[in-house]
């Protein structure tokens, strides 16, 4: 199974914010947090990265640089909608759509202060002064797990797993 690029994840969750009016991510700091979301959950649920890319503690939350560098002209502006759909999986779509259910309400700030309550992150930028610049990798081995921490028990998870498999069928 081919593994998406996070860019492809990144504009498919930019069609999905589009298409509800007043949601994330529509900025590049949002868009971040949820590339965050998204590998860390892929990782916890589906037993693999959504991505082969790397996430990094910055100062503002894990940070994919690839597709910062790619959006950073935006600054804290929208990023447009890509115009060409980014190929995944259904698979993939679906569970990135569940994902994005998930965290889409909330803002830019609250979901930095969420990142930056996370075990990952704050393992990771750890000991860094105010405003560093750090490119301290994020290991996939500490996204698995904090996010499998976060799932719920073993015999309610058949819910969780189940919804995603489901839809990936339809």
């Amino acid at each position: 199974m081919r593994l998406p690029h996070a860019r492809e994840v990144a504009d498919y969750l930019l069609q999905l914010a589009a298409q509800e009016e007043g949601t994330t991510p529509r900025t590049n700091l949002e868009l971040q947090k949820h590339l965050y979301y998204v590998q860390g959950w892929a990782i916890a649920r589906l037993g693999r990265p959504m991505f082969h890319e790397d996430i990094e503690a910055w100062h503002y939350g894990p940070v994919v640089p690839k597709v910062y560098r790619a959006v950073c002209e935006y600054e804290a502006h929208p990023i447009p909608t890509p115009a060409e759909d980014p190929y995944l999986v259904a698979e993939d779509r679906c569970f990135i759509a569940s994902v994005w259910e998930d965290y889409k309400g909330f803002t830019a700030s609250e979901l930095a202060r969420l990142t930056h309550e996370e075990e990952p992150w704050a393992n990771a930028w750890e000991g860094q002064p105010h405003g560093a610049t750090s490119k301290i990798k994020i290991r996939k081995h500490e996204l698995a797990s904090f996010f499998e921490s976060q799932m719920p028990s073993s015999q309610d998870r058949g819910d969780l797993l189940g919804a995603t498999d489901k839809e990936a069928s339809e």
